[in-house]
């Protein structure tokens, strides 16, 4: 369902980042779950399937149509009402209003209530399912008060403000704990993070430092109960893991997910716990705003898990820790379809089965699973990894650093002429940088003729404002004696490309929309090769698999494949790019012994380190043109296809997955590509 109360001010009726599922998309789970193809046809009883974020109810019905008897939880009294009136279900009997996360029981203490109160949980059971029968609200309500002590007794453990919302899953259902768990869990869950801003909620002061104060609370308790991942708790992910908890060994699980499951570094141990605990695992890729979502800016993974194992007999619930070995085996497979477009595409759309070896090698940190098109992108992803280890743990090794704080560091930015100019990630683009003061030092217009970003040119929409930093107030580490491979953190979201990367001049300071590379473990040279490789499309495409949205996070850029060592075929040409992107005459200024170039001077000395001095300065005069930037642009991409081992149709391949990729640029990098022997 659509997103609720965002302004009550109360921590449960704020925006839950729910979206309705369509009832294509809905009939598309319950099928492959239900329909024999993991279950198998119900022995006597029809089978039991459950939504513990049911909302209207859509996925519930579309297993009502195949026979199922339904069961759903939902935090919202609205949504559960509604689910229960679609599904024509009493509130209270299998449709329930409740936070479906505050469970305090598993493994052994779910096993130790069972034994202990087993006589007592079968009386309730029965009792429920009499009520059940005759729709009989009066025997319902006093079949469920037999259990209201011991709901009391198991919930004394809970924080205070926790326990009174606690749900009891084997105590609100008993008839499915002694059946073992549920036959099957499809479920869309609210995508929200834990955590309460002041933009999602009227209030103020102490009542929205109470809110954040509770919510900081149940995250805690949350990472005890379900596990916890790298960075803020995702209400998913808990959703997930708590599915996996009430299946009974054999069932199935259908869930819609944000794209992030696919690729997040908080997602890892969910998708390792996943690929472990299910015999069978398949995912679906839709791509942003389809007609499934139109409203919802990044991907959605389908996911489809059949025949659940029992858990580890030595954990309390699935075991979804940050420091959790991988467990990856090599003949476990992974089943995925990506890049589909529209719902009528999903009936067509044929996983294809991945190794989890290979997942394992291409992306060490996060487990992140590839949304591939094909047997194509397999062989590609095998022949580009061939090419280049992961970067952070090859032969480049890599130290990565962020600089200054835009909000927490913004006392010591100043509009003075004094102190090291401020770069921000607005003033890069790939092998292009903002000139310092233009207005002052005369690099308008002429910068324009070079830079593909002119028509929303930050330094003009700023009227030429530059900050500086007062050194005195934040010191340099030393980074800034060095020149720096520097990239946007954040993507812009109309753009084709997401990795926008620049060598940043020695003497400038950096705000926190960028991330860099130190600059004191590699030669020049090496940053222009690594500058060529990183503003390269074959990169974008492998960091598209591996960080969904427009966060170009730090743990997908160790992961991306760089073949070691400075390649005068690639530095050449990007060194030409990089000192002519804002028209600056490098004559007489390279060599030069200042660490910070004064205003219409070369961005950056040239690459003299290590004795590498090349005579540019007329290759960089011409690369202030726009048709010789773009023909230079042209030939990096050819030779890194090249030294990446692609061939014309793999190369024509991969950039047909970049919808925004002009057609005339695609024509030429492949008619460059067939030149180029």
């Amino acid at each position: 369902m659509g997103p609720l109360g965002a302004g009550s001010g109360r921590l449960e009726s704020r925006a839950l980042a729910r979206f309705d599922t369509p009832a294509p998309l809905a009939d598309f789970l319950a099928e492959r779950v239900l329909d024999g193809q993991s279950l198998g046809p119900p022995a006597t009883d029809p089978h039991a399937v459950c939504d513990p974020t049911c909302g209207g109810g859509a996925l519930l019905l579309a297993a009502r149509r195949r026979g199922a008897r339904v069961y759903g939880v939902d935090i919202d009294p609205a949504a559960a009402a509604e689910s229960a009136r679609a599904l024509g279900e009493r509130i209270g009997g299998r449709i329930k209003v409740g936070d479906a996360l505050l469970d305090p029981l598993a493994g052994p203490a779910l096993a130790d209530l069972l034994a202990a109160h087993r006589l007592l949980l079968e009386d309730a059971a029965e009792r429920r399912l009499h009520a059940l029968d005759r729709d009989d609200a009066r025997l319902l309500a006093a079949a469920d008060a037999r259990l209201v002590d011991l709901k009391a007794e198991v919930t004394n453990g809970l924080p205070d403000s926790l326990a009174s919302r606690a749900f009891c899953w084997p105590l609100e259902f008993p008839e499915i704990a002694l059946a073992g768990g549920f036959d099957a869990i499809l479920t869309n869950p609210p995508w929200d993070k834990l955590k309460v801003h002041a933009r999602e909620t009227l209030a103020e002061g102490q009542e929205l430092e109470r809110l954040r104060s509770r919510a900081a609370e149940l995250s805690r308790w949350l990472a005890t109960r379900w596990g916890a991942g790298a960075g803020d708790r995702n209400r998913y992910q808990a959703v997930v893991a708590l599915a996996m908890a009430l299946l009974h060994p054999g069932g199935g699980l259908g869930a819609v997910l944000p794209g992030g499951f696919w690729t997040d570094l908080g997602a890892c141990p969910l998708r390792e716990a996943l690929v472990t605990r299910f015999a069978s695992l398949a995912t679906w890729g839709l791509e942003a705003r389809t007609d499934a979502f139109p409203d919802i800016d990044q991907r959605v993974a389908l996911v489809l898990a059949l025949r659940s194992r029992p858990p580890l007999a030595d954990t309390s619930s699935v075991p979804l820790t940050e420091t959790s070995p991988v467990t990856f085996s090599d003949s476990s497979h992974v089943a995925i379809a990506g890049g589909i477009r529209r719902i009528a595409e999903l009936s067509a759309a044929v996983p294809f089965t991945i190794p989890a070896s290979l997942i394992r090698r291409t992306a060490p940190i996060s487990l992140a699973f590839p949304a591939l098109r094909g047997h194509q992108d397999v062989a590609i992803l095998e022949r580009i990894y061939h090419a280049g280890p992961a970067f952070g743990d090859g032969p480049w090794q890599p130290v990565f650093g962020r600089d200054l704080d835009m909000t927490l560091d913004a006392p010591a930015f100043t509009d003075s002429s004094e102190g090291a100019p401020l770069w921000e990630g607005k003033r890069i683009g790939a092998f292009e940088l903002c000139p310092v003061d233009p207005a002052s030092s005369g690099a308008w217009p002429a910068c324009g003729r070079a830079c593909s970003r002119w028509r929303r040119c930050p330094a003009r929409r700023d009227g030429g404002r530059q900050f500086r930093v007062d050194d005195r107030q934040r010191p340099d580490r030393g980074d800034a004696a060095f020149s720096r491979l520097a990239w946007r953190s954040v993507a812009r979201g109309d753009r084709a490309r997401r990795l926008e990367a620049a060598l940043i001049p020695p003497g400038y300071r950096l705000g926190n929309s960028l991330n860099y590379i130190k600059g004191d473990r590699h030669r020049e040279a090496e940053k222009l090769t690594l500058l060529a490789y990183l503003n390269s499309l074959i990169l974008e495409w492998r960091l598209r698999q591996l960080a969904c949205g427009n966060n170009v996070n730090l743990f997908a850029i160790r992961q991306l494949p760089v073949p070691p060592g400075a390649r005068p075929e690639l530095f050449e040409p990007a060194a030409a790019l990089m000192y002519g992107s804002a028209g600056w005459d490098p004559r007489g200024t390279w060599g030069s012994s200042r660490t910070r170039p004064a205003c219409g001077q070369a961005p950056m000395p040239p690459p003299d380190r290590g004795g590498e001095v090349h005579a540019l300065t007329d290759a960089v005069r011409a690369a202030v043109e726009p048709g010789e930037r773009h023909r230079l642009r042209i030939l990096l991409e050819v030779r890194v296809a090249r030294i990446f081992g692609l061939s014309l149709p793999d190369l024509e391949h991969l950039l047909g997955s970049f919808p925004k990729l002009a057609a005339w640029d695609r024509s030429e990098i492949l008619t460059a590509f067939s030149s180029d022997r």
